[in-house]
Formats: C-alpha cells, structure tokens, sequence
C-alpha cells in the first residue's frame, strides 16, 4: 500500500470510530431524564414557566448541542414565546467537568407574544425591574442583544 492510501484508511476509520462512539454515548445518554431539570433551570432563569413539549435529541453536527422541539414559554398562563425548533450548541470539554457552556442558541420560526399590563409593566419583566429605560449613545438601530433603546 503507498503511503498516500494509508494516510486516507488511518483518517477514514478514525472519522468512522469517532461517529459509532458517538452513536453509542448519544444511545446510552437518555436525554429524556433530563427533561424536568433542564426546565426547571431555565424556568428559575427566566422567571417563567418554560416547557419543552417536543422530543430533545443530541446534535452532534455541524456541532455539539441540543436540539428542543416545541418549546413554550409562559408567564401568568400567557403565552410569551412559542418556539417551533431550538438548537443550543454547548462546548464539548467542559462537559466532562459538568459545566455547561452555551456557544450558540438557534431559534426556528419563534412567535413572541408580548403584552404590556395596565401597570406599566410587560408580561416579561420581572417585579420591582425596569426592562425598558431611555439609553445613552443609542443609535437608530433596531438590537436583540445589549441595552434596548428607547426613542
């Protein structure tokens, strides 16, 4: 065998053994147990009722992470969003310390719902916390990250 054809065959079956390990720890991985702690988690985060009524599965390209089905966010019975598909991609070596890192959260035709309540306030926000105030240096811009700006 030329030495070409060895280097194509070592990489070939390293790709294959990496893809089959990776089947058997997706297999032996039941992401389903952990269904209720991972809504918990995000609903203590968010401070709203957050259910996944779809199945969850792993992802493991073009990246590692999460793949969510239906996923459905209320506060007070209303609902806030409502997400079709959702990926969450995760870094791989802090799993192995039992840390979670999120790269990456991917949204699939989500339908956000808000209201703003007699009081002032949206169905959102949290008590006693302002989400919307008047920014400095804002620009004519239109942000899903950082400070809202209010004109």
């Amino acid at each position: 065998m030329t030495r070409r054809k060895k280097k194509v065959l070592f990489i070939a079956t390293g790709v294959i053994t990496l893809a089959v390990v990776a089947g058997v720890l997706a297999l032996l991985l039941n992401i389903k147990a952990f269904k209720p702690q991972i809504e918990a988690a995000a609903s203590a985060a968010l401070g709203m009722d957050v259910r996944i009524r779809g199945r969850m599965g792993i992802d493991l390209f073009p990246g590692f992470g999460l793949s969510l089905k239906d996923v459905n966010v209320q506060k007070r019975g209303l609902d806030v969003v409502t997400i079709e598909e959702m990926k969450i991609g995760l870094k791989l070596i802090p799993l192995a310390r039992f840390d979670i890192k999120i790269i990456q959260v991917g949204l699939a035709k989500p339908v956000f719902s808000i209201v703003r309540f007699k009081n002032g306030m949206f169905n959102f926000e949290k008590p006693g916390r302002r989400v919307m105030r008047k920014t400095p240096g804002c620009g004519k811009d239109i942000r899903l990250s950082g400070e809202p700006c209010i004109y």
